[in-house]
């Protein structure tokens, strides 16, 4: 397979306008592919938050959810061990060790009264109610009351997640490739505002794995021509597209179309990366269960493994059919070599 013909650049001299450029089509055209996507925070409550600090047997533990596309906040607060029963609970605005105002009333109507409960908090909108900047810079707090500490028993504030991605935590799975990858401009994730998500496990289409592996080889798109009928002149991944098939690695998905909006299969991956490695399948072995000599990815397939880019998806088994995961594309491209493996 011929790889690397038609180059536009050498890859030092593309560096600051691709990567970027690959960035803001991955973020452009990403943001209805994160929908369903939302930022889950566990909140731990405690006396010793309070301020002043008490020494109460109260905990308790904010469960949220946070959805980036509509800013709304909701959740549940459970807590136990309050001194005397619950009086209110609400989420005030100030930072960790300062006191504030309360912001938004929880709905308390299952644990006032009860030194053991649950409370709710209300969907808010809170690009609405003024509190993103406060939400984004932890500067938000859940705070339950009791009858002996009107002034709030037990505390947790409401932190945003340490990492590049705040749907990656740091002991996720691919975190580390995902990490690196972003470290090395190779994707910017599905959505920047208000928060950056990578969108892990969402499957990745056609398109957008164009943009990921030639971006990954350092490679520029080509200037787009209208090489596949269902990839006009206009497409945002055609420049991509059409530097893939000009380098070997795609010749499309028949019919003189491409599928850009298709989501890669495991199988279909196994193919691209060996195209971009120049690499030459070998006869069928029988290495995965569920990939026998009559899977045309076989070879493709069983050369991912021998490289030592995949184990499978355990079991003994590859599921070729199983669409990839934007985790396991990050897995996929840092496991490789080069030039495929990001320098």
């Amino acid at each position: 397979m011929e790889k690397y013909k038609n180059d536009l650049m050498k890859k030092e001299d593309w560096g600051k306008f691709l990567k970027p450029l690959a960035i803001l089509l991955f973020i452009a055209f990403s943001y209805a592919y994160a929908s369903g996507q939302t930022l889950n925070l566990t909140v731990p409550m405690s006396p010793a938050q309070e301020v002043p600090p008490l020494a109460t047997t109260g905990v308790g533990t904010g469960s949220l959810t946070f959805n980036p596309l509509t800013n709304v906040l909701s959740g549940a607060v459970v807590f136990s061990g309050l001194s005397t029963p619950s009086t209110a609970g609400h989420i005030h605005s100030a930072a960790l060790g300062v006191n504030g105002p309360v912001v938004i009333p929880i709905d308390a109507s299952g644990g006032v009264g009860v030194q053991a409960g649950t409370m709710i908090v209300p969907p808010t909108d809170l690009a609405a109610a003024g509190l993103l900047t406060a939400f984004l810079g932890n500067g938000l707090y859940i705070n339950i009351h009791s009858g002996t500490n009107p002034g709030g028993e037990i505390r947790g504030q409401i932190n945003m997640p340490q990492t590049t991605f705040a749907d990656v935590p740091a002991t996720g799975f691919a975190a580390a490739q995902i990490e690196a990858i972003a470290a090395q401009g190779i994707t910017g994730g599905c959505l920047t505002t208000p928060l950056s998500f990578y969108c892990p496990d969402n499957s990745i289409t056609r398109g957008q794995m164009a943009v990921f592996l030639e971006t990954s080889l350092g490679n520029a798109p080509n200037v787009c021509a209208g090489q596949f009928t269902d990839v006009p002149i206009g497409n945002p991944f055609c420049g991509f597209v059409e530097r893939m098939a000009a380098d070997g690695i795609t010749t499309g998905c028949g019919g003189g179309n491409f599928c850009p909006n298709d989501p890669v299969t495991r199988g279909q991956m196994a193919v691209f990366i060996e195209a971009a490695l120049s690499g030459v399948p070998a006869a069928c072995a029988g290495t995965f269960t569920d990939v026998t000599a009559a899977n045309p990815f076989c070879g493709f397939i069983e050369l991912l493994a021998t490289g030592g880019i995949s184990t499978g998806c355990g079991g003994g088994n590859f599921c070729p059919n199983d669409p990839v995961t934007r985790a396991q594309m990050a897995v996929f491209i840092v496991s490789a070599p080069a030039p495929l493996l990001p320098d």
